[in-house]
């Protein structure tokens, strides 16, 4: 039976906040993909899924999307969306990590988060500084960064981001509205993440990013629709038709 929304979180969650839980991370990180990989070899090279994401509470999901719908139709449609994306986020090619906003959802009950997965505070900040500060908290290796809002991630698109990686300093899933739906590094000792100065949530994020990027290989998995609003809501509802 599934725990209600707002309980605390079986022991097995692991949860971490921004100031105490890089060296945990890496080590927590390094030993499981060695376990999956079958031999010390896996220690090499880590790939690392960070989830942006927040509770499916109301009015705090999809708050452009609830002007448009109604807060209770933006949250089932979150959930929808949540729900796919959860279920193909665990796989022992990787190391998953929720990176979690408010802090208080360390520690809240969420039917939809599955509960073996590490949480990770975002901290403050805008995006940039919380992807940057996701980025150095993780081992050295492929970084993967994806959001909640793209119902039509699978398995196939994480691992052809991280095949990408193999020949690539960067891997991008652009979306329809300048900004993307997956963003991933090589991160390499000495590497920075490309997050400082980005016009976040507006048609100029990926060209900023690119901007940041410089002469850095760029590999490009194919476009898609970023559900923010009812025009994309019902864009993706007639491509997915």
């Amino acid at each position: 039976m599934n725990a209600m929304a707002g309980e605390s979180v079986p022991i097995q969650t692991r949860f971490c906040s921004p100031a105490i839980c890089s060296a945990h991370l890496r080590k927590n990180w390094q030993n499981n993909t060695a376990e999956a990989c079958g031999s010390a070899q896996g220690r090499r090279s880590v790939n690392s899924l960070f989830v942006v994401t927040k509770p499916n509470l109301m009015g705090m999901a999809k708050t452009r999307l609830a002007r448009d719908i109604g807060v209770v139709e933006a949250r089932r449609i979150n959930a929808m969306a949540m729900s796919s994306v959860m279920k193909a986020v665990v796989d022992p090619r990787w190391q998953t990590a929720l990176y979690v906003t408010p802090e208080s959802a360390l520690y809240r009950r969420d039917p939809i988060w599955p509960d073996t997965l590490t949480r990770i505070s975002q901290g403050s900040g805008d995006l940039g500084a919380r992807l940057s500060r996701a980025y150095a908290l993780a081992p050295l290796g492929k970084v993967v960064f994806i959001g909640t809002d793209m119902p039509d991630l699978s398995r196939k698109d994480l691992a052809k981001a991280f095949r990408f990686l193999n020949q690539a300093d960067c891997v991008v899933g652009p979306a329809d509205d300048g900004g993307f739906w997956l963003i991933g590094l090589n991160k390499r000792v000495g590497s920075a993440p490309p997050f400082a100065d980005v016009r976040w949530s507006s048609s100029e994020t990926l060209k900023d990013v690119r901007a940041n990027l410089g002469s850095a290989k760029i590999q490009y998995l194919e476009t898609r629709i970023d559900i923010d609003d009812a025009a994309s809501l019902n864009a993706w509802r007639r491509k997915s038709d």
